[in-house]
């Protein structure tokens, strides 16, 4: 785990100090442009925190959770940075809601790769 002397650091902390924009072959290595990404948990903690950094890479992101409000919440982020996110209410140990849920990743975005 990463820390700094006031605690453990966030991706996004982690993340953040890598300006990208001067670093073209940094941004390179991270970009997610074009990618369809599912992101389960997506609601809260390190699931949220994922989707934000993924759309912040360039992906198109599915946010799964059981927690659709929580969820929804997260896609507001997102699209308030100018990503893409659609949101679908998961259950992930059921397996006809874990399928429906990649069904929905290519019908909305045509894709799923990550």
């Amino acid at each position: 785990m990463l820390a700094s002397s006031t605690g453990p650091l966030a991706a996004g902390e982690i993340l953040g100090e890598m300006d990208m924009e001067l670093n073209p072959e940094l941004a390179a290595r991270f970009s997610l442009e074009g990618r369809v990404a599912v992101i389960t948990g997506a609601a809260s903690g390190f699931g949220a925190e994922a989707s934000r950094l993924f759309a912040r890479a360039g992906a198109r992101v599915v946010l799964a959770d059981i927690n659709a409000a929580g969820a929804e919440a997260t896609a507001a982020q997102v699209r308030e940075a100018a990503g893409e996110a659609v949101v679908v209410p998961t259950d992930t140990a059921n397996r006809d809601q874990v399928e429906a849920l990649a069904d929905a990743a290519v019908k909305a975005f045509g894709a799923l790769d990550i």
